[in-house]
């Protein structure tokens, strides 16, 4: 009996009882840890995968010169070549998907089959199922992640990125001296003059409401007219200022007129920084994975610089200072490039106004009938030394946090929906 007691009163190797079970608890927990990181690792792979995938997959369906069908299958093929190239392969992509289909909304007659916009959504839908440390103790389910994420396109109203440079729809977009409709997409334009014929005092600079003179000018340029509280973005076309265009009625107020004065410097110093941010951040290089496809900031193949711009008159005509690195050679911009007008440097929303610009001086009112995107090339100087600023034109861009609007805009982007 008193032996049985002394083992009992016995404590040696009770720390290293307690030690072993403490261990035992510690590596439940790491355990744990490391599950919970393989897990929210392995969410966010998959949902950005199926972002990406459903947005570019969304962008083929803003090719309206093709036929539904035709759109509806590059859809499909182009979301499943994205989601593979980002490590979402086809074992983990959910039966059925991607999906082309329709979200109710008022421009496509809440999915009237008749519209021309019925199909404008792609849904993706993937998942995983993970070997972790915990399974036996908790349970395989806890092994299982999945994603879901639908895209869709529609006529966007610009919320940000609003440049200060108004384009008219008819100009000599060749320079052979006769106007033309239609703004070309592919071919450099003009979106300020350092002296154009024929409008005195104005050299296509927009001034919206309480962003007057050089100081706001400069500031819209930057950061991009939208992006101030108080900034007046309106939420219908068109903007009726001089009461010219179809649907103009009345008078709005506040309404946009024209900018006067060349402002070399703010212009100079505007575009500066939009180039020298977009190299600095990588967007210039073609390269690049920023966030491509649907936030890409250039177009696939894009030359290094300096830019070969294409399409333009061997030698331009007399006192048309070229293009930033032009060589009169290189291929046209696709035109299927798309700008997160948000979040790329060179990429920014400008006005489409009724009037022509011959037809304007001084602070004169406009209507803005639409919406353009444009890639800004850069600036050139003049032989009078004034600043010439160019771009590339495109009615397609990827916009996010943009609002799609009632009616077509003449500016059409697709955004992740909900």
């Amino acid at each position: 009996m008193k032996r049985i007691r002394k083992l009992l009163k016995e404590q040696r190797g009770g720390v290293l009882i307690y030690v072993t079970l403490s261990m035992v608890v510690l590596l439940g927990f790491s355990a744990g840890v490391m599950d919970i990181g393989l897990l929210y690792e392995n969410r966010r792979q998959l949902q950005n995968g199926a972002d990406g995938a459903a947005l570019a997959g969304a962008q083929e369906l803003l090719k309206f010169e093709l036929s539904a069908a035709e759109r509806e299958v590059l859809a499909v093929n182009t979301a499943l070549d994205y989601a593979q190239r980002n490590g979402v392969p086809i074992s983990q992509i959910e039966p059925g998907y991607p999906q082309v289909t329709c979200v109710p909304l008022t421009y496509n007659g809440n999915c009237d089959p008749a519209s021309e916009y019925y199909y404008n959504a792609v849904k993706m839908a993937a998942g995983r199922e993970l070997d972790l440390l915990t399974a036996g103790l908790l349970g395989n389910s806890l092994g299982d992640v999945g994603a879901n994420a639908t895209a869709i396109i529609g006529p966007m109203l610009p919320t940000e990125g609003l440049w200060p440079w108004g384009v008219s729809p008819c100009n000599d977009w060749d320079w052979d001296g006769d106007e033309e409709c239609d703004i070309p997409v592919g071919t450099p334009i003009i979106l300020k003059f350092g002296a154009p014929p024929g409008s005195p005092g104005n050299f296509f600079p927009l001034d919206f409401p309480d962003s007057t003179g050089g100081a706001g000018y400069w500031d819209s340029i930057k950061y991009g007219y939208g992006h101030e509280e108080g900034d007046y973005i309106k939420t219908d076309l068109p903007w009726c200022g001089k009461v010219e265009a179809p649907g103009c009625t009345v008078q709005d107020d506040p309404y946009v007129q024209t900018e006067t004065g060349n402002k070399v410097q703010p212009t100079r110093d505007g575009v500066d920084y939009l180039i020298s941010q977009a190299a600095a951040s990588n967007q210039d290089d073609p390269a690049s994975s920023w966030n491509e496809p649907f936030d890409q900031c250039t177009w696939p193949g894009a030359p290094k610089e300096p830019r070969e711009i294409p399409n333009l008159p061997d030698p331009p005509p007399p006192g048309l200072p070229k293009p930033p690195g032009w060589t009169g050679t290189g291929s046209p911009m696709p035109a299927d490039w798309s700008g997160n007008a948000s979040a790329c440097y060179r990429v920014g929303i400008v006005p489409i106004i009724y009037q022509d610009w011959e037809d304007l001086a001084g602070h004169t009112p406009v209507d803005i009938i639409r919406w353009g995107a444009i890639y800004l090339i850069g600036r050139t100087q003049a032989p009078s030394g004034q600043t010439v600023i160019w771009g590339y034109y495109t009615d397609q861009a990827t916009i996010s946090g943009g609002r799609f609007s009632d009616t077509d805009t003449g500016l059409w982007g697709a955004r992740l929906w909900e």
